[in-house]
C-alpha cells in the first residue's frame, strides 16, 4: 500500500509541483480482489438435452447473491474445486434463482471436472473486491457466519503461492472468506 501512495505523490508532486490537489483514490480489484474467496455448493448439475456437450451446473450463489460482476462475463473468476484434475467438460454456470438472468459463463462455458456432482464445494477465488457489497442475505443464508479458513502451501501449483484448504469448511455455506497470507 504504502509502495502506491508514494508512486502516486511522486506523480502528483511532479505534475503538479506544490500545489498538489485533494485526491481520493479508491484501491478497487487491483488492491484487495486477491483477499477474498466465496466457497459455493453445487445444488445441481443437468444437461438441456442427451446430446447436448455442455452441462449446467447450479450453484447456491449466483449473479444475484454476490456475483453481479459475472454480468455479461465481464469478469472471469478462477474457480477450484475439490475434483481438479479430473477430466473436465464445458460448463455453464447459473444460480439458485430459477431467473433466466441468473446465468454465468453462458457465452463461453467454463471447464470444471466431470466428476463435480450435487454438494460439492467449488472456491471461487478473487473475489475480494465488491461481492460483498452484491450479497444480499436470504431468510436460509442469513444466519451463515463468516469465518476465517487455513491456509497451506500450494504443491499442486508451481508458483501458486498459499491457497485456502477444504478443512474446517462446512458443506452448503456461501461466505466470502479472507485469505490468509
Amino acid at each position: 500500500m504504502r509502495t502506491y501512495g508514494n508512486a502516486i505523490f511522486r506523480a502528483l508532486r511532479r505534475h503538479f509541483g506544490n500545489a498538489i490537489p485533494e485526491t481520493i483514490v479508491e484501491p478497487g480489484r487491483g488492491m484487495v480482489g486477491n483477499a477474498g474467496v466465496i466457497e459455493a455448493e453445487v445444488v445441481l448439475v443437468s444437461k438441456k438435452g442427451a446430446q447436448e456437450e455442455v452441462r449446467w451446473v447450479y450453484l447456491d450463489i449466483g449473479k444475484f447473491g454476490g456475483l453481479a460482476e459475472t454480468m455479461d462475463e465481464s469478469i472471469r473468476y478462477p474457480i477450484r474445486t475439490v475434483h481438479d484434475g479430473d477430466e473436465a467438460m464445458p460448463c455453464v454456470l447459473a444460480g439458485p434463482t430459477c431467473d433466466s438472468a441468473d446465468v454465468m459463463y453462458e457465452k463461453e462455458p467454463y471447464l470444471l471436472p466431470i466428476s463435480l456432482s450435487i454438494g460439492d464445494k467449488l472456491l471461487i477465488e478473487g473475489t475480494g473486491a465488491y461481492t460483498a457489497t452484491y450479497f444480499r442475505p436470504s431468510p436460509s443464508t442469513a444466519s451463515r457466519r463468516s469465518r476465517p479458513i487455513t491456509s497451506e502451501p500450494a504443491s499442486d501449483r508451481a508458483g501458486a503461492g498459499r491457497h485456502p484448504t477444504w478443512s474446517n469448511v462446512p458443506v452448503g455455506q456461501t461466505r466470502v472468506i479472507p485469505r490468509t497470507a
